[in-house]
């Protein structure tokens, strides 16, 4: 079965990709496991995962589509979240986030107008 198959493949790169990202952490300083982190490679190697897992499901089945839908959902609240707290008069603002909301809070903040992103490497 596909799904089975897939399943086990994004299983298995997410051990691979946890075990790596353990190992750095380990053996890297603060600042340079920051940059790490937010390499574009490691980023996109990250979304990929839900872009894989959009797959899951067969027919009318779109359970990946579904598991998908309520991650973007949850980035989408910590995101209107963010845009709440922001006050006129605020010149700048720090977002600090798990690695796997930062593919998406980072395009959601560079599609908006009113915001510059500014890269981990460039202020680290």
């Amino acid at each position: 079965m596909v799904t089975l198959k897939l399943l086990a493949r994004l299983d298995q790169a997410s051990t691979e990709i946890m075990a790596q990202l353990n190992e750095n952490g380990r053996k890297l300083p603060l600042d340079q496991y920051l940059k790490y982190l937010n390499t574009p490679e490691l980023l996109n190697a990250n979304a990929s995962f839900y872009s894989r897992v959009a797959r899951i499901g067969d027919g009318a089945d779109y359970r990946g589509v579904g598991l998908v839908s309520e991650w973007y959902d949850t980035n989408l609240h910590i995101y209107a979240n963010i845009l709440r707290r922001i006050r006129p008069t605020d010149k700048a603002i720090v977002v600090i986030y798990g690695q796997g909301h930062v593919p998406i809070l980072k395009s959601l903040f560079a599609t908006n107008p009113d915001f510059e992103v500014v890269e981990v490497k460039d202020v680290l």
